[in-house]
Parts: C-alpha cells; sequence; structure tokens
C-alpha cells in the first residue's frame, strides 16, 4: 500500500510519501511531522529574534537622539585624535558611554562621521577591521557585521594622550 501526504500552498509545498502498511508508515509520518514543526518553529524563532533586534536598536537610536551631556565633537577634541582609526574608536566610545549603544555596524560609523562633520573614510568597514586586528573592537556572534569595543579599546580611547599621537 503506498500512502501520500501532499500539500502546495503559495509559499511552500510538502510531500510525504512511504510504502506499506498504514501501521508501518504511521510511525514514519509523525516523525516527519515532528520533524516539519522543528523547522517551522525555528523559521518562526529566527524571525522573532530578528524583530527583537530591530526594536533594540530602536530603543538605542532613542536614547542617542535623548541623551545629554558633552557633544562628539567636545569629546574628539578634548582628546585629541586625529586620524580616521583614532576618530572612530574615539566615536563608538563616546555612543558606548555617553548614548548607551553597545554594538555598531560600518553604516553606524560612517553615520557618526556625518554627525561630527568629519569626513567619513571611503570604507568604513576597513578601518573596523583594522581596529579589530589591533584587538580593540570585536565580532558580534550571530551578527552580521556588528562589533563591540573590546576592553583593550576602550582602555586605549581613555589613556589616549593627545600631545603623544600624531
Amino acid at each position: 500500500m503506498k500512502i501520500l501526504y501532499e500539500e502546495k500552498k503559495q509559499d511552500y509545498s510538502i510531500r510525504f510519501e512511504v510504502e506499506g502498511s498504514l501501521k508501518e508508515a504511521e510511525p514514519l509520518y509523525k516523525d516527519f511531522i515532528s520533524q516539519m514543526l522543528k523547522e517551522i518553529k525555528k523559521g518562526l524563532s529566527c524571525e522573532t529574534s530578528f524583530e527583537k533586534s530591530c526594536k533594540e536598536q530602536e530603543e538605542q537610536n532613542d536614547a542617542y537622539l535623548n541623551a545629554t551631556g558633552i557633544s562628539e565633537n567636545e569629546f574628539l577634541a578634548e582628546k585629541g585624535f586625529k586620524t580616521k582609526m583614532d576618530i572612530a574608536m574615539g566615536l563608538f566610545y563616546y555612543y558606548e558611554k555617553e548614548k548607551g549603544i553597545k554594538d555598531f555596524s560600518s553604516a553606524d560609523l560612517r553615520r557618526y562621521f556625518e554627525i561630527t562633520k568629519k569626513d567619513a573614510p571611503s570604507k568604513p568597514w576597513e578601518v573596523i577591521t583594522e581596529n579589530i586586528r589591533k584587538s580593540y573592537l570585536q565580532r558580534i556572534d550571530g551578527e552580521h557585521n556588528r562589533v563591540r569595543l573590546t576592553t583593550t579599546g576602550r582602555s586605549f580611547v581613555e589613556n589616549f594622550e593627545k600631545d603623544k599621537r600624531k
């Protein structure tokens, strides 16, 4: 006996086919449905995780807009950063400490440079990659092209002496 289950929808198609008696096929069919449900749940949890990530980013942006205190330019001038690498680290540090933003992307870096009216690096990801190489930043697992400051990176900014670096 051949048992066939087939379902076609606009977005997906499912086909389950097994030969044998109904008694033999039933455990296979139940296992198939169980595996299918697990895959569907995985897809839903990814979507939920993505929505959560978007909501957190919106909250971080709101925190940035509502925050008060020293400005980005005041902070950069106070520290005396000159190179784009150093300015990038200063901006990441500033947004972490002053605005509460914990992770960053190359698009964020470009926007931060624009906010400060400084010439943005033509390839922001290269600036980020160089700071990763120096152990000032680290990639975030599971997050596409997002980084966070390391203890070494925070220490670099905190101990930066404007008269010694050019």
